[in-house]
């Protein structure tokens, strides 16, 4: 009897654990912002803003489907036509996007850096795995660097389920 009840207790505690991960998912899959355009049936989906600097884009049309990275960082000084991207996993694992143009504009919602550099990736398949595979620690743009907080870098990840799914 006391077997009969260890194993109803274990299995209970699985479809708890499992259930847990389900709604964990399903609670960021739900922050994911989806527009249709009514006239060509493309869809845009969003991840949020969570201050992490980084968000995900997917669009979805007859033809293709293409998800992208949106990356921000500050600075205090301006440059201008400067490229390169670079991500840092704790893995140890980088990726790098050496040709990729930086924008800057300024930056009104900070009072101490008054440039907002940031950079618009397409992730390749190889990317997105690498992606879900490790948490990003760090990102660069030309020469403005940014850590990511674990948590931020963590709930990223759910978002890059939610939006390849």
């Amino acid at each position: 009897m006391k077997k009969v009840i260890l194993i109803f207790a274990l299995s209970l505690s699985l479809v708890s654990f499992s259930q847990t991960d389900e709604n964990l998912n399903n609670r960021f899959c739900k922050r994911i912002k989806v527009e249709k355009d009514k006239f060509t049936n493309e869809t845009k989906s969003r991840s949020p803003y969570d201050g992490s600097g980084l968000n995900l884009i997917k669009y979805v049309t007859n033809e293709s489907t293409n998800i992208y990275l949106s990356i921000n960082v500050e600075g205090n000084t301006l440059n201008y036509n400067a490229k390169g991207v670079y991500i840092l996993l704790e893995n140890g694992e980088k990726l790098s996007f050496p040709d990729i143009e930086i924008s800057v504009d300024t930056n009104s919602s900070h009072r101490y850096s008054k440039w907002k550099y940031s950079a618009f990736i397409e992730l390749s398949d190889e990317n997105i795995k690498l992606l879900l595979s490790s948490r990003i620690t760090d990102v660069r743009l030309y020469i403005y660097d940014d850590s990511i907080i674990n948590k931020l870098s963590s709930n990223f990840i759910e978002y890059l389920k939610c939006i390849t799914n």
